[in-house]
């Protein structure tokens, strides 16, 4: 094989290093900018590649291109910091480090199969095992997205760092093995190099248990959202049929206090047909005690449910919906998510608030005719803490309720809005903006 026709296949492989790590972090990330802003982010890791690999060197390889995929990944997708130091180690030592070490325990045994003059057969053909080492991580590569896309990043947590344990360990052994005396014995040499493969396919392992796991979880959060639904959508039918039945009952009397009405008019009995009326009114507050803001029975009891909490733990509650406001294009199970946990938040820091200062002001509204606007203000206590320009929560339990926040913003993006969070002196603000989709 002529110079030429070596040095247009490394360039390939280069391009398809660059595709296997967009690949790779594109199946659990998000992009930061369109296709055309992404287009030189990949030229820039591709031409980094074939830079440091016309040095020849094993040293600088190993050095600068894990550094290189870093600063790709940086660039190109949504994620922090700590996570783009993690996961690009795992797509290095798995796909870099691992693969190659597993394929030399390879061309040794075959060497030994196959022996021949200047070095064997993988000697004479080193540019074709190479190609069918590449092709080979790319199956490899596609067989794990199918799984890492399944796989929904949350917030920044410190649990991750432990999908580096496997990939560690894998890769330290494969070095032992690499390192070893390839032993003599067919059947040592067998057992060498299938277990070296074993270990490097072991590292799919963790992405399959991870998205099997996510999808079992994602079933029981769904199963019990929806009967959490369910449950709301019944009683807000039972307040319904309740509201139904007052309003039958009275219009049923109705004409006997109006017969009444007249009656004590003609005598001149002013003050008695005030009294009734006021004990009339004072009835029927007390049966029916149940407020309508939305035809959505779903989002209809959560604002009721939590209003009548409000009002039972002291705190002054207001709320304001719009008429004819537009909901129906939000799923059900994601209002209970969306509107209860930036209801329960404002409700817990309002009621740990002095008596007389448990305040609570709910907005919703059309900010346009495709924008759905929900606004709660809350009085609170404490200062809030902040990360990189975001407010957290001051309660001690963070972790908890830093998730709540987290699962609005992240609903928030799957219907094309954003959560935006201010404090104002005592009062603490969240704006939750929601797009409904052009007809």
């Amino acid at each position: 094989m002529n110079q030429e026709t070596v040095l247009i296949i490394n360039f390939a492989l280069c391009v398809l290093d660059a595709f296997m790590i967009n690949r790779f972090f594109q199946s659990m990330f998000a992009k930061r900018t369109e296709r055309a802003g992404f287009v030189p982010y990949l030229i820039f890791v591709w031409f980094s590649l074939c830079l440091i690999n016309s040095f020849g060197n094993v040293l600088i390889n190993f050095a600068l291109i894990p550094v290189v995929f870093f600063i790709f990944v940086r660039l190109s997708y949504k994620i922090s910091l700590r996570k783009a130091v993690i996961y690009t180690l795992i797509y290095y030592i798995v796909f870099g480090c691992g693969r190659e070490m597993a394929f030399e325990m390879l061309y040794r045994l075959l060497n030994t199969v196959f022996p021949g003059e200047g070095g064997g057969l993988s000697a004479s053909f080193g540019t074709a095992f190479l190609l069918a080492e590449y092709i080979f991580s790319l199956l490899f590569l596609l067989y794990i997205t199918r799984y890492t896309r399944k796989i929904k990043m949350a917030e920044d947590n410190g649990d991750d760092v432990y999908l580096l344990i496997m990939p560690a360990a894998s890769v330290l052994v494969l070095y032992i093995f690499v390192y070893m005396e390839f032993p003599e014995q067919r059947w040592m040499q067998l057992l060498m190099c299938g277990g070296g493969f074993l270990l490097y396919f072991s590292n799919a392992a963790v992405f399959v248990i991870l998205a099997r796991f996510a999808k079992n979880m994602n079933r029981i959060k769904l199963v019990e959202l929806s009967l959490l639904k369910r449950d709301m959508e019944q009683s807000n039918f039972e307040n319904i049929a309740k509201a139904n039945d007052v309003y039958r009952k009275y219009m049923h009397d109705i004409h006997q206090y109006f017969n009444r009405f007249k009656s004590l008019a003609r005598k001149g009995q002013n003050d008695l047909i005030v009294d009734i009326i006021d004990g009339w009114e004072t009835n029927l507050s007390k049966e029916q005690n149940t407020n309508f803001y939305v035809s959505s029975p779903v989002l209809n009891s959560i604002l009721t449910e939590y209003c009548d909490r409000a009002k039972g733990l002291g705190a002054d509650i207001s709320i304001f919906v719009e008429e004819n406001l537009k909901v129906d294009f939000i799923q059900d199970v994601d209002k209970i998510s969306l509107f209860g946990n930036l209801l329960d938040n404002a409700l817990e820091a309002a009621i740990s608030c002095r008596e007389g200062n448990r305040k609570i002001r709910i907005r919703m509204f059309m900010g346009s005719r495709y924008i759905l606007v929900f606004e709660v203000r809350n009085t609170r206590i404490g200062e809030l803490r902040r990360e990189k320009e975001s407010l957290l929560s001051t309660k001690q339990d963070t972790g908890n309720h830093g998730l709540g926040i987290g699962i609005v913003r992240e609903l928030a993006a799957k219907y094309g809005g954003e959560l935006e969070l201010e404090e104002q002196g005592e009062w603490f603000g969240a704006t939750l903006m929601l797009s409904q989709p052009v007809d």
